[in-house]
């Protein structure tokens, strides 16, 4: 379950990926015997399969000379799972990523972690939650306003099952201390939000639990103001859209009466 106090009880000048970054890793082990079964079940992944598929794959791989890629059982198998082992569709998903990555150059190459060092952990503006949520799904929350809401009150966004109505969302709690400024677009640029994102979504493609059980992306728009819709331009918008369609992401928005648009996005 999420820890309401990591996630809300910030206090000024810190933030929830700074003060967590020791428990925070990429999660490299094997599939879990629950998530080998989700993967069976919504995935149809078994060792037969897998076997197979990377096969088909590698050979389809090879045979494309303008693909450039690994083809090692574990690797092939990060664009196998979201295209359910067809080895056709698993190619299709490595020809857009790499026409992404060719047509957007100027921002992702030889993009490293450390080039977003600051953008990761001194502001308030990328957040990766600790734990997962209830569906064993990784939780990224980007603040796109001036002040950070109360995460709990999003948590109606994690269950996508369960369709809460306004009147259900529970109010804001007020908080014992101040809020801090999240985003400040005069100190992080969209595009350096868009390369941290980016980064994120590289390293979560790492984690096997991940490759099948998703990402929860939380983007809050409390408090968003004219400088904040001025940062985002239309090369920006057209950049976030291309990269949510290479990635195979679902974007649902949850309206709040009281707090405005929270938007998440499943990649999957």
């Amino acid at each position: 379950m999420l820890s309401t106090v990591e996630l809300v009880s910030t206090p000024a000048g810190g933030n929830n990926m700074s003060s967590a970054k020791d428990r925070i890793r990429v999660e490299t082990e094997p599939l879990n015997p629950e998530t080998a079964l989700v993967a069976e079940r919504e995935l149809r992944e078994t060792p037969e399969r897998i076997k197979e598929a990377t096969v088909a794959l590698r050979e389809l791989l090879r045979a494309n000379k303008n693909l450039h890629y690994r083809d090692d059982d574990e690797f092939l198998i990060r664009f196998l799972r979201p295209t359910k082992f067809y080895p056709e569709s698993a190619l299709a998903l490595m020809i857009r990523a790499a026409e992404f990555k060719v047509k957007n150059a100027s921002v992702v190459k030889d993009l490293m972690p450390k080039d977003e060092y600051k953008t990761l952990v001194e502001n308030n503006v990328v957040n990766v939650i600790v734990d997962r949520d209830q569906l064993g799904r990784r939780i990224l929350q980007v603040n796109v306003g001036d002040k950070r809401c109360f995460v709990s009150l999003q948590l109606s966004l994690l269950a996508p099952y369960k369709r809460e109505t306004p009147s259900e969302i529970p109010h804001q709690t007020v908080l014992p201390f101040p809020l801090p400024e999240v985003w400040d677009p005069s100190k992080v640029t969209a595009n350096q939000i868009f390369r941290a994102l980016y980064l994120i979504h590289v390293a979560a493609c790492l984690e096997p639990e991940t490759q099948v059980r998703g990402v929860i992306v939380i983007m809050d728009f409390n408090g968003l103001s004219l400088r904040h819709v001025k940062a985002f331009t239309p090369s920006f918008s057209m950049l976030l859209l291309s990269f949510i369609q290479q990635s195979r992401a679902a974007l649902l928005i949850s309206p709040t009466p009281t707090h405005g648009a929270r938007f998440a996005m499943k990649i999957s």
